[in-house]
């Protein structure tokens, strides 16, 4: 077969690691090859990707590897075999290994609380004392889900984890221990931790050691530095380049490396925990990791794609589980860079896909999926080639009346929030909250005879409720991955209306408090927006949604008390990153803490005088707002600092970055500018402005 090859990716082909074996079987996955070929293409010219890099194990070796595109635009510089991506959360794969390599040495145990081995871990919840090691790694420890503090930088923090044991410490659990499982990050980067206070080394140095060089993993690393040019992908938004990114969640997502760097591991993991003469993990490791977690807790509609193992997102993938196969699955994100490692431990078979730039987990894990399925073909495994499901809608049936009951209503996600209205006709609308007003979705929802709602346009999305332990959830049935199955995905939790605000939380209703304690090289966001508010939604009295102005909101209840509005949704699958939202003293007025994150009220921001002043960091480091009075003329600001400042229009509509000392001129405008100050503890800052004449 001919294969084209498109100008701007480079072909590595033939790629045999010392220490493995020869390759056996007749198939040479020629076919398999074209099909990534395909699948990549396909997907960059879908997500605008900048860079893509592949890799297929297959007879106990790396059997091909390919790249696309350019891993740095500006250097028209195509990517081989050695550039490295960000991994994301496919780091957690690395974090699960070093862990069980600590209960092969019977260092640690699995099911023995942390508490044993980090006695100065503690949370506000009582309950902490019974959150285990295996709950670290299988999502469900009932940490609140991710502190995103500093998480990525522009430039390095190593101390990541300590911030982490800090910010639990001040933080409680959502549900007991053990009781569900729905993605956390903080799990696997208290593995960080654990590992440093059992070994005496740091998290970075035990994985060098007992993971990458026994492995040869020799192109992947941890971003404790900047990394040289022309070493990793680059990543873009839109056509702007990304500064380098530190991902400094370093367990359980910031690890850069290869496809055949990572196929190496999954060649362990494959050969039972050696490949060749080298051991990682015993062959009760490699099993362990691979038994769904997600059993015996509370999971009203199991999920595929989310049947957890110890650092496994699946360990019953459904693309292969649908052509019978069984198949384990890691993904991971962070700030433009997406990647998938998918098993196939019986066939003995792995795809690595990492990609730069809009390629996210999922559209990785559809390559990876297309991938292995012609591998599948190839080896006999299966007979064909599987096909996407037809978008056919089924036949309609009338609900009954207690069946609109349960789907009707008001729902939420850990970052979203819906009513579900019913129509004269039995028909659904779904309705999101936008933070005035409820915005209905272009779908109509009908009931068909298999007892769920689907609009015609969509019918493969299809609506159906589970309930259990008192709640109710709405589940969305949709198709996965290549798009050959469905999988079910525990969605939104009901929620009602509840006793009305006091006075204290219905003040606050109108305010707006601004962020403290972010580094200034933190890439949160890529346009930053400081503020904070909440609002009690339409229909849902008593309750209050929390906005970080990320487009969401996020449900919480302010009944217990006047200084605690407590995160209340207990969902599996789709719970993650929840908090509670904390009113805090400081002086005479009300801050906020929500998760790790710190908040000043926006009104008692002081105004800096006429010509300007001096400006003192405190002792708690926290950044400081003023503000600066257009007066309808423009205005000529001066700053003399060696730390950050950044300036807002009176819209908190970020304008510009400044670093060190200089002048900008502001032009005139009617309101105040808001202007945020870095530096450390005691740091002096002088500001001088100047008016110009009015025209």
């Amino acid at each position: 077969m001919k294969i084209s090859i498109h100008p701007c990716r480079l072909i590595i082909i033939t790629v045999i690691i010392s220490f493995l074996g020869s390759c056996g079987g007749s198939s040479n996955y020629s076919a398999t090859i074209a099909e990534g070929h395909a699948a990549a293409t396909d997907m960059m010219a879908q997500t605008g990707a900048s860079s893509i890099s592949l890799a297929l194990v297959a007879n106990g070796q790396i059997v091909w590897t390919e790249t696309f595109g350019l891993a740095d635009k500006e250097a028209a510089r195509r990517p081989n075999a050695d550039t490295m991506f960000g991994i994301g959360s496919v780091s957690k794969m690395l974090a699960t290994v070093a862990t069980m390599k600590l209960v092969d040495q019977g260092k640690i145990s699995l099911d023995e609380p942390i508490t044993t081995y980090i006695r100065a871990f503690s949370m506000l919840s009582p309950d902490y004392n019974k959150i285990t090691v295996r709950m670290l790694i299988n999502h469900s420890s009932g940490f609140p889900g991710t502190d995103y503090r500093n998480a990525s930088t522009s430039g390095a923090y190593l101390t990541y984890a300590d911030q982490l044991m800090e910010s639990l410490s001040n933080e409680r659990l959502k549900h007991e221990p053990g009781f569900l499982n729905t993605y956390c990050n903080d799990g696997f980067s208290m593995t960080e931790n654990l590992i440093k206070s059992v070994t005496g080394k740091s998290y970075v140095q035990f994985v060098q050691d007992e993971i990458l060089t026994p492995l040869q993993m020799d192109h992947s690393r941890y971003p404790l530095e900047a990394f040289p040019a022309g070493s990793y992908a680059v990543t873009y938004t839109g056509t702007a380049r990304n500064p380098f990114l530190f991902g400094n969640v370093y367990a359980s997502g910031g690890f850069y490396s290869t496809p055949s760097d990572m196929a190496k591991l999954s060649l362990m993991i494959i050969g039972n925990g050696t490949l060749g003469r080298t051991t990682i993990l015993s062959k009760s490791s490699i099993d362990a990791m691979a038994v769904n977690q997600t059993i015996g807790t509370f999971d009203p509609a199991p999920s595929e794609n989310e049947s957890y193992g110890l650092g496994w997102d699946t360990v019953s993938q459904g693309g292969l589980k649908a052509v019978g196969v069984k198949g384990w699955l890691k993904g991971g994100d962070i700030d433009g860079y997406g990647a998938a490692m998918l098993v196939a431990p019986d066939q003995k078979l792995a795809v690595i896909v990492e990609g730069a730039s809009a390629l996210g987990s999922s559209n990785a894990t559809v390559i990876a999926e297309r991938m292995m399925l012609r591998a599948l073909v190839e080896q006999g495994t299966i007979a064909a080639f599987p096909t996407p499901l037809p978008a056919t809608p089924k036949p309609l049936q009338d609900p009954t009346a207690d069946e609109l009951a349960a789907i009707s209503g008001y729902f939420a996600g850990s970052n979203s929030l819906y009513r579900m209205d019913v129509n004269g006709d039995n028909s659904l609308t779904l309705n999101k909250y936008d933070g005035t007003s409820w915005a209905p979705l272009p779908s109509v929802l009908k009931m068909r005879t298999d007892g769920m709602f689907s609009d015609d346009a969509s019918p493969l999305k299809e609506f159906f409720t589970a309930s259990g332990d008192g709640m109710t959830y709405i589940v969305v049935r949709s198709p996965s991955g290549y798009g050959h199955y469905q999988d079910d995905q525990t969605s939104l939790q009901k929620i009602t209306a509840t006793t009305p605000l006091t006075q204290a939380w219905s003040d606050r209703i109108t305010r707006t408090w601004l962020l403290v304690n972010e580094r200034p090289d933190s890439l949160a966001g890529s346009v930053y927006d400081p503020r904070l508010n909440i609002v009690e939604p339409t229909g849902l009295t008593g309750l209050i949604a929390v906005n970080v102005h990320d487009g969401g909101f996020s449900i919480v209840n302010p009944n217990a008390s006047d200084s605690l509005a407590e995160m209340m949704l207990v969902m599996p699958q789709s719970g993650r990153d929840i908090n509670d939202l904390f009113i805090v003293s400081q002086g005479a007025e009300e801050w906020v803490r929500y998760g790790s994150n710190i908040y000043r009220p926006m009104e008692t921001v002081p105004a800096l005088a006429v010509s300007g002043g001096t400006i003192v960091i405190g002792a708690d480091g926290y950044t400081e707002w003023r503000t600066i009075a257009s007066g309808g003329t423009t205005k000529t600001v001066t700053v003399t600092t060696n730390g950050v400042w950044r300036i807002f229009d009176p819209a908190i509509t970020w304008i510009s970055n400044q670093s060190g000392s200089g002048t900008i001129t502001l032009p005139a405008i009617s309101g105040n500018y808001y202007l945020e100050f870095y530096g450390n503890a005691g740091d002096s800052i002088t500001v001088s402005s100047t008016s110009a004449s009015s025209p």
